[in-house]
C-alpha cells in the first residue's frame, strides 16, 4: 500500500510502493496507469482532488443537486431548470478537513445554509444541505470550508406554469369532406418535456389528441381526420384539456382556456362540410301558357348549397310515356342549375321527378 502524508489545502504523495508495485517494475506501462487511475479516483471521492503528487487540491465539491418535487425529480446537471425550490446540496471532498470546520452552503453568493462538520462527515468525506426555499431564476452553489471554496454550480428555478398561446393549421384554407385531414397546432409559451400531451374539442365535434412536436418543444400536433356528421363552417378549437403537459422544469399546465384572437379560425378560413346538397327547388323562367313541339322551356333547380360549376342534375318530366329527360347544368359555383327543354307535346309541361348527380364547391 501506498502511504499519504496530507494537509487540509494539499496531497503529497511519500511513498512509491503501491499495492505490490515496486519502482523499477517490468509490469507494463498500462497496469501502472490502471493502478495511478484507481488512487486518483480514491482521491478524488475521498479528498476532493483528482490531483496527486504536488498538485493542488480542488475541495469540497459540489456532488449532486436533487429535485424531490414531482411530476421530474433526480438528480439535476449544471444548467438544468427544476421547480424545486428547496433543493438538496450534497458536498463531497470533505476528508481533508476536520471535525469542527464549519460547511457553508451559498446562493449566488449569499450563505444560506452551514453546518459544524463531525468526525462522521469527515469519515464519510461528504454532507449533504437543503438550500432553503429560494426564488425563482437563476441559482448559482458554491459550498466553502474554511478558506476553501467549490466551483460554482448553476441551475434555473422555474415555477411559472406553461400556457397555450396559439392555436393554427398548416392545412390550406377551403372546404373538407369526410376522409379528408386538418393538421392541428398548438404552441406553447414555453420548452415542454417531451413526454407531454392533451386533447383539444374542435366545434365540427371533433376530439384530437396532440403531441409533443419532435424538432420544436414549443409545439405540440396533431391530425383530425373528418368523419361523417361532423360540420362547422370555421374550424376552431373550443376547449382542451390539461393532459401531461409539463414545462422541462416539471410545471404542469393549469389554464384550459383557448387563446382568444390566436386560434385556427383567428388565421385560416378552413370549413368541415359532410353534408350532402339537395335540391331544395325547381322551377322555370317560361311564361305559363301552352307550348308546342320545337318550342323552349326553361327549367332551373335550385340547391341547398353551392355546388361545383359542371355539377349535373338529370329530370324527367311528365310529358309523355317514357317522359323527355332534361340534363340539367351548373355553368358556375352556385345554388341554381337551368337548362332550355324543347317541348314535345302541346301541353303544359311540368316537372315529376329528378335523378340527380351534384359535387360541392
Amino acid at each position: 500500500m501506498r502511504f499519504f502524508s496530507f494537509r487540509r489545502s494539499a496531497l503529497r504523495l511519500v511513498s512509491f510502493a503501491s499495492m505490490g508495485i515496486a519502482r523499477g517494475s517490468r509490469r507494463s506501462s498500462h497496469t501502472h496507469a490502471a493502478h495511478r487511475r484507481r488512487r486518483e479516483q480514491f482521491a478524488a471521492w475521498r479528498f476532493g482532488t483528482e490531483a496527486l503528487e504536488g498538485r493542488a487540491m480542488l475541495a469540497p465539491v459540489i456532488f449532486s443537486v436533487d429535485d424531490n418535487v414531482g411530476p421530474i425529480t433526480g438528480s439535476l446537471s449544471a444548467g438544468d431548470v427544476t421547480d424545486d425550490n428547496d433543493l438538496l446540496v450534497t458536498v463531497n471532498g470533505l476528508g481533508s478537513y476536520s471535525a469542527g470546520d464549519n460547511l457553508v452552503l451559498n446562493a449566488n453568493g449569499l450563505p444560506v445554509n452551514s453546518v459544524i462538520l463531525s468526525a462522521t462527515d469527515v469519515a464519510g468525506g461528504s454532507k449533504s444541505l437543503q438550500t432553503g426555499t429560494r426564488p425563482a431564476g437563476l441559482l448559482s452553489l458554491t459550498a466553502k470550508v474554511n478558506s476553501d471554496t467549490s466551483p460554482a454550480f448553476a441551475v434555473t428555478i422555474d415555477r411559472t406554469a406553461p400556457t397555450i398561446a396559439s392555436f393554427s393549421s398548416t392545412t390550406a384554407d377551403g372546404t373538407y369532406k369526410a376522409g379528408q385531414a386538418v393538421s392541428i397546432v398548438a404552441v406553447a409559451s414555453e420548452d415542454l418535456a417531451l413526454t407531454s400531451n392533451f386533447a383539444v374539442s374542435l366545434n365540427s365535434g371533433a376530439t384530437v389528441t396532440l403531441l409533443r412536436d419532435g424538432s420544436d418543444p414549443k409545439k405540440l400536433t396533431g391530425t383530425y381526420t373528418i368523419k361523417a356528421g361532423e360540420n362547422a363552417t370555421a374550424l376552431t378549437v373550443t376547449t382542451f384539456t390539461a393532459g401531461t403537459v409539463l414545462d422541462i422544469a416539471g410545471n404542469a399546465i393549469t389554464s384550459t382556456t383557448p387563446p382568444l384572437g390566436n386560434n385556427i379560425a383567428d388565421t385560416s378560413s378552413i370549413a368541415i362540410d359532410t353534408v350532402a346538397p339537395t335540391i331544395t327547388a325547381f322551377s322555370s323562367t317560361t311564361t305559363s301558357g301552352s307550348y308546342k313541339a320545337g318550342q323552349s322551356i326553361n327549367i332551373t333547380a335550385t340547391t341547398s348549397e353551392a355546388v361545383k360549376s359542371g355539377s349535373t342534375v338529370t329530370v324527367t318530366l311528365n310529358t309523355g310515356t317514357p317522359g323527355a329527360t332534361v340534363v340539367l347544368t351548373a355553368a358556375a359555383d352556385g345554388t341554381t342549375r337551368s337548362e332550355e327543354h324543347t317541348s314535345e307535346l302541346q301541353s303544359r309541361v311540368d316537372i315529376s321527378y329528378a335523378v340527380f348527380c351534384l359535387k360541392k364547391k
